[in-house]
Order: C-alpha cells, then sequence, then structure tokens
C-alpha cells in the first residue's frame, strides 16, 4: 500500500490538478492506498477531499524556507512512502523536504513547457532529473518536457487526465432562451479561460465564415479572462454582435446542453478537459490538430481535427457537420462512447498507480 503526500498550492474547485486530485481521493481504494495533501493556503475543495478520506494539511505560507520546515514535519508525522510535487513551487520545497528525509519524490507536470519560464525554467532544468518519476497529462506534454529538458527524459510517463460527464437540472430549451439563442439556431460553443493560448480568433472569424452559409449559426464563449475586451471588439468588427454570447464564468453542465457542436481552437493545451466533457455531453467536436487534441479523438470518427490557426479549415468542418445533422449526431455518440473508453476516473487511478511503481521500487532521490 502506499502512503502519498501531494504539495499543491491550492484545491480551488475548479482547475484541472485540484479535480484530477479529487478524482483519486474519491477513488483509491484504501486498501491500494492513502492520500495527504499538503496546501499552501485554504480553498473549498479541503472539505471534499477530507469527506473522500483524505488528509488535509494547512501550510498556511508560500514563503520557500517555511515551507520546507513544515512539509519536512509533515513528512516525520504522516511517513510517506512518496511525496508528490506539483508546479514549480511544490517541486522546489518537495525536493529538499523529500531528499532530507530519503523519499522518492514524483513530480507531476500538467502542461507544455513553453508555459514554465526564468525562475521556474531554471529549476526544471536542475531539479526535474533528480526526480525518481515525473508523470505528464498527456503525451504531448511528456515529449515537449522531454524537448525542454533532456536529462528528464527517462524518468517520464504519462497518464491522462480523469474527466466525468457534466449533469445539468436546466433543460436545454430554458437554458437556450435565457442566453438569447432560438430553437433552430445552430450553436457553435467553447469553454475555457479568455487566453491568448486559446486562439478564440480563429473561432470567432470561422463562425463569421459559416454565418455566410449559414445565417443559424451562433458562437457561445464560456469563461473569462484577460482577452475578453479584445475578443468583444473582434467579435463586434466580424459582424457577429447578435450573434454572439460571452456568458463569463458559469459551470459547464448548465451550458454544455445548450450547444449543437463544440470546438477547441487551443494551439498548446496539456489536456482538454473541456474537451473531453463535451465528448461526455455526445456533442460532435472540432478541435485544433494541435497540442494534446490528436490524443483525444479518432479524427472522423469521435470529432473532426483541423488545421491550427485556420479559419477556413474550420468553417469547412462546421459547414459539414450542420449540411449533415445526422452525420453530426452519430459523431456525438461516438465521442460519448470514446470518452467512456478512455478518460474515466476508474482508468486513470489504475494508470495511476501503475505509474507510480518504478518511484516506490527505486532508491531515493
Amino acid at each position: 500500500m502506499v502512503r502519498m503526500l501531494h504539495i499543491v498550492e491550492t484545491l480551488t474547485p475548479y482547475g484541472g490538478v485540484p479535480v484530477k486530485l479529487l478524482r483519486l481521493a474519491e477513488r483509491l481504494d484504501p486498501d491500494q492506498g492513502s492520500l495527504v495533501f499538503a496546501v499552501f493556503r485554504p480553498a473549498p475543495l479541503d472539505e471534499a477531499m477530507e469527506k473522500a478520506g483524505a488528509k488535509v494539511l494547512q501550510i498556511g505560507s508560500t514563503d520557500p524556507l517555511r515551507v520546507v520546515k513544515r512539509l519536512d514535519r509533515a513528512i516525520q508525522k504522516e511517513a510517506p512512502t512518496v511525496v508528490c510535487s506539483h508546479h514549480t513551487r511544490g517541486l522546489l520545497t518537495g525536493y529538499v523536504a523529500a531528499k532530507r528525509r530519503g523519499i522518492p519524490l514524483v513530480h507531476h507536470e500538467h502542461s507544455s513547457a513553453n508555459y514554465r519560464q526564468g525562475v521556474g525554467r531554471l529549476a526544471a532544468r536542475v531539479l526535474l532529473p533528480k526526480t525518481a518519476r515525473i508523470i505528464c497529462n498527456s503525451l504531448y506534454t511528456q515529449r515537449s518536457i522531454a524537448a525542454a529538458y533532456p536529462g528528464a527524459a527517462p524518468k517520464l510517463c504519462h497518464v491522462h487526465d480523469p474527466v466525468e460527464a457534466r449533469t445539468s437540472v436546466f433543460d436545454r430549451p430554458a437554458v437556450r432562451q435565457a442566453l438569447g439563442f432560438g430553437e433552430t439556431d445552430v450553436v457553435v460553443g467553447h469553454v475555457g479561460g479568455l487566453i491568448r493560448q486559446r486562439d478564440h480568433v480563429t473561432l470567432i472569424r470561422a463562425v463569421a465564415l459559416l454565418r455566410q452559409s449559414w445565417p443559424q449559426a451562433k458562437l457561445l464563449l464560456v469563461g473569462d479572462g484577460p482577452e475578453r475586451r479584445r475578443l468583444e471588439s473582434i467579435v463586434d468588427e466580424s459582424g457577429l454582435a447578435e450573434h454572439a454570447r460571452f456568458t463569463g464564468y458559469r459551470d459547464a453542465g448548465e451550458v454544455l446542453g445548450a450547444m449543437d457542436i463544440y470546438v477547441n481552437p487551443c494551439v498548446d493545451e496539456g489536456f482538454g478537459i473541456a474537451v473531453v466533457e463535451a465528448m461526455f455531453a455526445g456533442l460532435p467536436v472540432v478541435i485544433a490538430n494541435a497540442g494534446s487534441h490528436p490524443e483525444l479523438i479518432a479524427d472522423g470518427l469521435s470529432g473532426f481535427l483541423y488545421r491550427a490557426g485556420d479559419p477556413d479549415a474550420l468553417a469547412a468542418r462546421l459547414l459539414w457537420l450542420v449540411h449533415n445533422p445526422d452525420d453530426a449526431k452519430r459523431m456525438g455518440t461516438q465521442a460519448r462512447l470514446h470518452a467512456g473508453r478512455h478518460f474515466t476516473s476508474g482508468r486513470f487511478v489504475s494508470g495511476y498507480l501503475a505509474a507510480l511503481q518504478p518511484a516506490l521500487n527505486s532508491s531515493a532521490v
């Protein structure tokens, strides 16, 4: 049985990392292992973690020296068989604390190396090769980390994130009406932060092109971020002001049912949780052929890939789907089945425990 101590900044109810760890806590058989979370600051998921059987320790600081001291005491008291770190601060403090106590350190990478800059990139170059294991959330992330930090390559593996279906108490007509969409509108939607890496501009331009042939097409963008004002301006310039909705942050379960097609134009995504949630909702998905996206679908069967950054290519895929509604429905059905075969929480937990084994069998860091 393995006892894991995970170092994570905070357990917020959103974001891939906390949700993934919650799924691990909920699905981990007590005969297989136990979980302790050392968090830098409290958050709403702390209670959910404890309800699932995990223990949550409050570090109460982000100062590296204080964190290391408190982690050292936590390791001494909790006696974990492995220390698991997340993000740069967790890697730095976890490495020192684990090494002091002679315990293997397993680090987790949740996005490509492109997102790590400055001190974080230097720390990764030095410390990643010294870990016992590095678990990535996709093959794309694994390859990116290997290319950026060649010394870490022998320690790398990947386990896809767990995803569960998002259900809603709201029915489709009510949600569409509240958003200002009619029964015959074709709603093309996306869920995610409004940041440049997501390339919403390509999606906006593609829907504008689609409307030239299919005037019932509408755009639904769920999320918020620093790009919102710029994207709203581009929507206006594209003639979509009356045909697009920015909802801000909303629970995906509330809005996926209002969509007819799901699009993810992101050009650098470690793992597309929102894409798989849309697949579980039975939506046909059209995603940029970039990042981890080719790992999520069988192109042409459970979704479509299109050339990243090309609004014409995206518009062509969208137009095919609206012209072939029966095929679009079948693709949505295949998407749901594909997600159920490959991205469940049960599959994640078994894969994750298998990925830990080399670290448990190795000498400490």
